[in-house]
């Protein structure tokens, strides 16, 4: 990839982490020509990019960085924290299957079903302070309301909340990019609630 492309990258996915813009559906593409690109200060970070991480690794180690501060300046793209984050990344979804069936055995095992998903007012739902508190993955969190669909209900039950608002956020803008096998998560998820709830 060349350094302009990185840098289109860069600013196709940080758009998609901070706007409505929406990366899959404008397939990363971004209103940026190579005279900027030129003219941009920072395009020394883009080079040095681009050279050492493959195309995939690339979009990867961006996503990496933006789900732990959307707004990453580029220069701190350089530092050990954002390779940190990009390795750690990598090997949450290298593992996700053995950390989504973990996770709910710690969900279903140790709680009442009754109470992980019920919404209050004044409070948030067992499941979402969990997550909180990393006791469970986002990565879970976002797979199991593929199967279940709480969040549309969380949704309209939380009033405002600051926190409620980033955590959805950084949801709805994960999930295009998170991988996995539908159909083995799927009777990971069935044979456990099997197993402690039916």
């Amino acid at each position: 990839m060349s350094a302009y492309k990185a840098c289109c990258l860069y600013r196709a996915l940080k758009l998609h982490f901070t706007t409505n813009y929406d990366f899959n559906k404008y397939k990363g593409k971004v209103n940026y020509s190579q005279l900027q690109f030129d003219k941009n200060k920072q395009k020394y970070v883009y080079e040095k990019l681009s050279k050492k991480f493959s195309d995939e690794d690339l979009k990867k180690f961006y996503i990496s960085n933006f789900l732990q501060n959307e707004n990453v300046w580029v220069q701190d793209l350089l530092s050990q924290e954002s390779y940190d984050n990009f390795v750690n990344f990598n090997k949450k979804h290298q593992s996700l299957s053995y950390i989504f069936e973990n996770d709910l055995l710690n969900i279903f095992n140790n709680e009442d079903y009754k109470v992980l998903f019920k919404t209050k007012s004044d409070d948030f739902p067992l499941l979402l302070k969990k997550m909180l508190r990393n006791e469970v993955s986002t990565e879970t969190v976002i797979i199991m309301n593929e199967f279940l669909d709480f969040l549309p209900k969380w949704e309209k039950n939380i009033k405002d909340d600051f926190i409620w608002s980033n955590v959805k956020t950084k949801m709805f803008k994960y999930r295009p990019f998170l991988e996995y096998d539908k159909f083995k998560f799927k009777q990971t998820l069935i044979n456990t609630v099997k197993e402690f709830v039916i």
